[in-house]
């Protein structure tokens, strides 16, 4: 009788339970939401302070970020500061290149020497003045900067529409900063002997440097595109060489040929070596 009861009250509460999972007010109801934690949000709020006061940061840190500070602070200083300013740069070792010139392509005055960088310094002044082979910037506190020139050296004085250049061993051409009989002159009657107004090409200038000492007292050359180089000799003969190849070799058919037509007396006015065979006009 007992158990028939017990069974009774448990199908009850079952059904109760489900009647009231019915019922609008219970279907109504959203679920609890989950309360936020309040210390939670306050934790992730003080990371900053809470990695500030934990083991892992150790004193060094602290240095560190104080040393951090301190050179952020004094960058600021440096940038805004017009002790810092480069007022005379000092260049150096330039003989025939300006030094107005130089200062001027190198944009290093009022210019602050934390903010400058030689390198890029070197590299302009080597592309815009064509005189200077290489550059060296150097800087020092509170504003000092130090240029060293290397200049190039000139092999040859090359003329176009009468005007005079110079010319190195590189064939780079750059402006004349003085009269130098004493140097080898190329004459270019038709511009053919650069073509960018800016370089010759490098066996020419090797060709001339071996020719002149060769030849005496003959130190003017002339370039023509339809017969390349050739000189006009003490006689007032022409003498076509053409290209740089087998110079040697026509140099020693000039000397032969020369006194040759010396012991002849016959009149010549073009003597064109070229070629194999020697022409004679």
């Amino acid at each position: 009788m007992q158990r028939r009861k017990t069974r009774k009250r448990k199908r009850q509460k079952k059904f109760n339970a489900s009647i009231t999972a019915l019922m609008p007010k219970t279907l109504s109801r959203s679920p609890k939401k989950r309360r936020t934690s309040t210390h939670s949000a306050h934790k992730r709020k003080s990371n900053f302070f809470s990695i500030l006061h934990s083991r892992r940061w150790r004193s060094s840190h602290y240095v560190a970020l104080l040393l951090a500070i301190i050179g952020a602070i004094a960058l600021e200083v440096g940038l805004l500061d017009t002790t810092f300013e480069i007022i005379d740069p000092v260049i150096k070792n330039n003989q025939y290149t300006d030094t107005r010139q130089i200062i001027k392509e190198a944009h290093l005055t009022q210019h602050n020497i934390f903010t400058t960088n030689p390198d890029e310094t070197s590299r302009r002044l080597v592309a815009f003045i064509p005189q200077i082979k290489q550059a060296n910037v150097s800087l020092g506190l509170p504003n000092k900067a130090i240029v060293t020139i290397t200049e190039r050296e000139p092999l040859v004085v090359y003329n176009f529409h009468g005007h005079n250049s110079w010319v190195d061993a590189d064939g780079r051409i750059f402006p004349a900063a003085e009269q130098r009989p004493d140097l080898i002159h190329l004459i270019d009657e038709d511009g053919a002997a650069s073509q960018d107004g800016q370089h010759i090409n490098v066996d020419l200038i090797r060709s001339l440097t071996e020719l002149s000492p060769s030849l005496g007292d003959i130190k003017e050359f002339h370039f023509q595109a339809a017969y390349g180089l050739f000189f006009i000799s003490q006689e007032g003969w022409r003498v076509n060489l053409g290209n740089s190849e087998n110079l040697p070799n026509k140099l020693a058919r000039w000397k032969s040929i020369h006194q040759q037509l010396l012991d002849e007396n016959r009149p010549v006015n073009v003597i064109d070596l070229r070629f194999q065979h020697v022409y004679i006009q």
